[in-house]
């Protein structure tokens, strides 16, 4: 009778186990399956396109939300490049840099940033790269 009852007991011992070996792969499993996949550093630019800076030299809302978002991008995927596009197309102050003084601001340190200060539209910046025959 002993020996049935220490059966029983090392059974439900092995079963519980069991189980929770079961379980603990089955939560590891989901949580890498579910889980974002994000690129590592190194693996992405962000590329912000260049808009009219205000006459005076200071940001326009529209840069301010650009250059937010960008920054926002640049960060959330650990891109280790953020590159800011535009000649002084409207006025005389390049876009590019305005755009790239407001992401230092923000935090981005000025050796990740990248300057195309010649482009004064997309398309330009697309036939300039060898990209018109995609």
């Amino acid at each position: 009778m002993v020996n049935f009852r220490w059966k029983r007991l090392l059974r439900r011992i092995a079963i519980a186990l069991v189980s929770s070996i079961a379980i603990a792969e089955l939560i590891c499993w989901l949580s890498f399956s579910l889980a974002p996949n994000i690129p590592k550093l190194g693996n992405c630019a962000v590329l912000v396109l260049g808009y009219p800076s205000n006459n005076d030299g200071t940001p326009s809302s529209v840069q301010k939300l650009r250059v937010v978002f960008g920054v926002e991008a640049y960060l959330q995927y650990n891109c280790d490049r953020l590159i800011f596009s535009g000649a002084a197309v409207a006025n005389k102050i390049v876009e590019a840099e305005t755009m790239s003084k407001l992401a230092v601001t923000l935090g981005v340190e000025p050796n990740q940033i990248t300057q195309e200060k010649q482009a004064t539209n997309t398309w330009e910046n697309i036939k300039d790269r060898g990209l018109n025959n995609l």
